[in-house]
């Protein structure tokens, strides 16, 4: 049976943190309609904030389902749990048709079934 490796509070963060940069962007679209320059402002440095600080892990990470076996991903592809060669921190490293690949998780909150995944991981290395 598969499990996801995020978490229903991760996949909650993110969103909140989707909606945030939005509504940076309805404030700067709104402050130059109005020619509001400090509006402008506070809009580019809201999302500017919240691109750094959660954006850059954000947005680059991908839903990912695992088993004993292998870890898959949303377009229903599976790798080999044997072929990771590293797990750190909302990364995982693993060799798929002779290339190193890297994958971000949500590192924001992760699930219990993290322990499991690495758990498998020790197994099969």
């Amino acid at each position: 049976m598969k499990k996801p490796l995020s978490s229903t509070l991760g996949q909650l963060f993110a969103f909140i943190c989707y909606a945030l940069l939005l509504a940076s962007i309805g404030i700067i679209i709104y402050s130059i309609v109005v020619v509001d320059w400090p509006g402008i402002i506070a809009g580019i440095l809201f999302g500017t904030f919240n691109y750094i600080i959660f954006g850059r892990k954000l947005f680059r990470t991908q839903s990912i389902t695992f088993d004993e076996n292998y870890f898959y991903f949303k377009d229903h592809s599976k790798v080999e749990l044997s072929r990771i060669q590293n797990i750190e921190d909302g990364k995982i490293t693993y060799f798929h048709n002779d290339k190193e690949k890297i994958i971000y998780v949500n590192p924001y909150y992760p699930s219990k079934n993290h322990q499991l995944f690495y758990k498998y991981f020790k197994l099969k290395n």
